[in-house]
């Protein structure tokens, strides 16, 4: 393995499952916040779809980014013992910030914030991708 793409992509891959736990977790507490304002729901008018689509959608997320928190660190360990590590994880995150982009757009409207910081989770991804391809020559 060439050592200065390792070194790239164990530091990208740890940045990348950093910002996957704390989306992970941020997700979390928008489940714990959807669930607490069930009781709430009349008073706040809300209908039973909005608060099932909400907890639905914070869910999906939720699951997903500890998946992939899992997954970066697992990976991140073993790009840390010199092993080598699968496209297919950087890859899926990619297609999953796509389409979460996409959802999002579609869903709510174009929120620059977020879709700048999506954009940048994708190129590092990228990167990450790059230097592990390039490491494992």
């Amino acid at each position: 393995m060439q050592p200065i793409y390792l070194k790239q992509a164990k530091s990208i891959t740890l940045i990348i499952a950093f910002v996957s736990l704390l989306q992970a977790l941020l997700a979390i507490i928008g489940v714990m916040t959807v669930a607490l304002t069930i009781p709430d729901q009349e008073k706040l008018n809300l209908t039973d779809t909005i608060i099932r689509r909400a907890l639905l959608n914070t869910s999906i997320n939720a699951i997903f980014f500890v998946i992939f928190t899992i997954l970066f660190f697992v990976a991140f360990k073993r790009l840390k013992n010199g092993l080598q590590v699968g496209a297919l994880i950087y890859v899926s995150y990619i297609i999953f910030m796509v389409v979460s982009i996409l959802f999002g757009i579609i869903g709510s409207g174009f929120n620059l914030g977020s879709l700048l910081i999506s954009l940048m989770l994708i190129l590092l991804t990228g990167i990450a991708l790059y230097s592990v391809k390039k490491a494992s020559r």
